[in-house]
């Protein structure tokens, strides 16, 4: 069989990294049908005694693994930066025991999706509970495995991407972008590897609970712009900054979806940009020195403009002004190639946009 050689390449680079690795996933066929099988009954015991209905609920924490934590030495000086929960050295030092996880309320409960997360509370020691967000990255609940991967002919299975993949990916994402955290990302309370009440082990992401709403909560271009107090534009602007930070420290983040993106509740008489956080890194990627993989961060960013109709001319007329600028701003190279020149991935989405248009334009001639 083959595990996923991508997640397993960035694991490998992480501390102390035994958290993320999979130790019992079978290597043969036969053992194969067999786990699959076992994971359907523990999402049928998941889903029959639902964690929802017995909230709230302590995890049992049986492992700790805090190297994903902020690095306030790093911060970049002209960011806003939100204050700090916990002590980072609390943090890092506590141990299994000291650990009190709290699952309180559901914000993410389903199947075939790669983590549960829940609203709920941490407590160190003797400390005071604090608000977080919980990530469980539930094997049971992920999407089943296909059972050729388990095939011993390794010409033919699929790749296998585990839960703990997922949660190894973030976790090497969180690392590299510690200077961030508390910013345009959330602050990483750091992993643990805790007991569920189905029976199953599982990695659990503590993260900073972030008070908003995700931009897909906005269908219209009027009501994100009110919101916002600014343009659409001006908002694209600021993410690209916030990307290209992200790209700077080495990580890009390959899943730039609305849902991915959050607009947060702020107190009155801060910049209305401030609000934007990114979240989600488990399919996060290294910047490549060769291949253009920063290329699927900066269409997504151009893709805002499409779901919120911006028109085309004043797209044109955004990029033009700042690709003619001297200097011009460290953002705009997201939109270069390394083997197609600058400017190479907007020029790309501004001929399928203008086909797009003159499509939709041609099938709107009454004959």
């Amino acid at each position: 069989m083959n595990l996923d050689e991508y997640a397993e390449r960035l694991i490998n680079l992480l501390p102390q990294n035994e958290i993320f690795v999979d130790k019992d996933i079978p290597r043969d066929y036969q053992n194969g049908l067999l786990y699959i099988t076992e994971l359907e009954r523990l999402r049928s015991l998941t889903c029959s005694k639902a964690l929802r209905r017995s909230l709230p609920c302590i995890l049992d924490i049986t492992k700790t693994w805090t190297h994903s934590l902020p690095d306030t030495s790093r911060r970049v000086l002209y960011q806003q930066y939100r204050p700090l929960l916990f002590s980072i050295d609390k943090l890092s030092t506590a141990s299994p025991q000291d650990t009190t996880l709290t699952l309180e309320h559901v914000i993410r409960a389903k199947r075939d999706t790669t983590s549960q997360v829940y609203k709920g509370s941490l407590r160190i020691g003797s400390g005071k509970s604090r608000e977080v967000c919980i990530k469980i990255y539930q094997q049971s609940m992920c999407s089943l495995p296909d059972i050729d991967s388990f095939d011993e002919d390794e010409r033919y299975n699929p790749e296998l991407r585990t839960a703990r993949h997922d949660a190894g990916v973030e976790a090497w994402a969180y690392c590299k972008l510690a200077p961030l955290q508390g910013s345009i990302i959330p602050c990483s309370y750091g992993f643990y590897e805790a007991r569920l009440p189905n029976g199953e082990t599982a990695v659990v992401h503590i993260l900073e609970y972030l008070n908003g709403v995700t931009l897909s909560s906005f269908k219209r271009r009027d009501d994100l712009e009110r919101h916002l107090s600014c343009r659409v534009i001006d908002m694209v602007e600021k993410l690209l900054e916030n990307i290209a930070l992200m790209h700077e420290l080495g990580v890009t983040h390959q899943d730039l979806n609305p849902n991915n993106i959050m607009l947060l509740t702020q107190p009155r008489g801060l910049e209305p940009l401030s609000s934007l956080a990114i979240i989600d890194f488990n399919r996060a990627a290294p910047v490549h020195a060769i291949f253009d993989n920063e290329r699927g961060d900066s269409l997504c960013m151009l893709d805002l403009f499409r779901r919120y109709r911006v028109p085309i001319r004043l797209v044109e007329a955004w990029y033009t002004k700042h690709a003619s600028s001297h200097p011009r701003p460290r953002w705009l190279s997201l939109f270069d190639s390394k083997t197609a020149g600058e400017g190479a991935h907007f020029r790309y989405w501004h001929i399928i946009m203008c086909g797009r248009e003159r499509r939709q334009q041609y099938t709107s001639i009454e004959y």
